[in-house]
C-alpha cells in the first residue's frame, strides 16, 4: 500500500475488524436471551433480537418479524433509542419496497420515531439515521445532503457512507455517490443492505452515462437479492446499449418477481427534484416504458 494511503487504509481496516466483531458479540448475545423468560425479556433485549433478524437479509418476513419486536420493545420502554431507530430505518425500507400497508400510517410513525430520539438523544448514531430520513421524508434533499455529510464526518461507518451515497444522488451528484457507495460497499461487503447500496450505484453510473457498470452493478445487485423493489436499472442500460433481446429478458424477470412494479415506484424510490436526476429518471422511465412497464 503506498504511504498516502496507509491512514485510510488502516481506518477502513478497523472499520471492518469492528463490524466482524460486533457481528459475532451480536450473535452470541441475541443467543443468550433467546433462553430467558419472557419476564426477563427487556426492550433492549428484543431489540437486539431485531436487529438479528434483519442481518439475516432485507426481505419481507425479515422486515416485519423484527417490525413486531421493535414495536414491542418500544411499548416496553418509550425511552429505548435503540428500539425507535430500528423503528426508523426498518419501517423506511419496508414502505419502499412495498413491504408494509398504509403508507400513511407508516410515515407518521418515523416522524414519531424520529421526535422520539431528538428528546432521548440528539448526537447518538440512531438518530443521526433518523435524522436523515425524516429529511427523505420531507422531500428536503439540500438538507438531506447536509445532514448525510456531517453524519459520515461523525461517524465513518458503512451506513453513513451509504446514506451519503443516496443523498448526493437525489442532489444530481453522481461522481460523488459512486465514490461514497464504493466506500459503504468497501467497509461492509457482506451488508444486510448489501443488494440496496448495489442498485444505487447502479442508479449512480447510469445518471453519469456509463451504461456498462450501470449494467454490471443492477444485474449484480439483482442477484444478491431479487426481492428488492428496485428499478431494473441492467434493463434500461441493455435497451439503451441496443441489446433489445437482453433488455426484454432483464424486464421480463423482474415484472415475474415484482408484477404490480410501475412509473410510480421509480418515483418513490428517486423522487428528487435536481435537473440531473430528473432527466436519468425519465430516460429510465422511458426505456422501461418501452420494455413493457406500466
Amino acid at each position: 500500500m503506498e504511504r498516502a494511503r496507509l491512514a485510510q487504509g488502516l481506518a477502513d481496516l478497523a472499520v471492518q475488524l469492528g463490524r466482524v466483531l460486533h457481528t459475532a458479540v451480536l450473535r452470541s448475545a441475541v443467543a443468550r436471551r433467546a433462553a430467558l423468560s419472557p419476564l426477563e425479556v427487556s426492550a433492549d433485549d428484543l431489540a437486539m433480537q431485531a436487529v438479528a433478524l434483519w442481518s439475516r437479509g432485507l426481505n419481507a418476513d425479515n422486515l416485519q418479524q423484527a417490525l413486531r419486536l421493535l414495536e414491542r420493545a418500544v411499548a416496553l420502554d418509550p425511552d429505548s433509542v435503540r428500539g425507535w431507530g430500528g423503528l426508523t430505518v426498518l419501517s423506511l425500507h419496508a414502505m419502499l419496497n412495498g413491504w408494509l400497508a398504509g403508507e400513511d400510517a407508516v410515515r407518521e410513525r418515523i416522524a414519531e420515531a424520529f421526535d422520539r430520539l431528538q428528546r432521548l438523544d440528539s448526537e447518538c448514531y440512531h438518530t443521526d439515521q433518523a435524522r436523515a430520513i425524516h429529511a427523505f421524508m420531507r422531500r428536503d434533499w439540500t438538507g438531506l445532503l447536509r445532514i448525510s455529510s456531517a453524519g459520515v464526518e461523525r461517524s465513518p461507518r458503512p451506513v453513513p457512507f451509504a446514506t451519503h451515497g443516496y443523498a448526493l444522488i437525489l442532489n444530481g451528484q453522481a461522481d460523488e455517490a459512486v465514490a461514497a457507495l464504493e466506500q459503504a460497499l468497501r467497509l461492509s461487503p457482506r451488508d444486510p443492505l448489501l443488494a440496496d447500496w448495489q442498485y444505487r450505484l447502479a442508479f449512480a453510473h447510469y445518471m453519469a452515462g456509463r451504461l456498462e457498470l450501470a449494467d454490471d452493478w443492477s444485474r449484480t445487485a439483482a442477484l444478491s437479492n431479487p426481492l428488492l423493489s428496485w428499478p431494473p436499472v441492467h434493463a434500461a442500460a441493455m435497451w439503451e446499449l441496443q441489446q433489445p433481446e437482453a433488455a426484454r429478458e432483464a424486464w421480463r424477470e423482474h415484472a415475474e418477481r415484482h408484477p404490480q412494479f410501475d412509473a410510480g415506484q421509480v418515483e418513490r424510490r428517486l423522487p428528487a427534484g435536481d435537473a440531473r436526476l430528473l432527466e436519468a429518471r425519465a430516460r429510465l422511465i422511458t426505456s422501461l416504458r418501452a420494455l413493457g412497464m406500466a
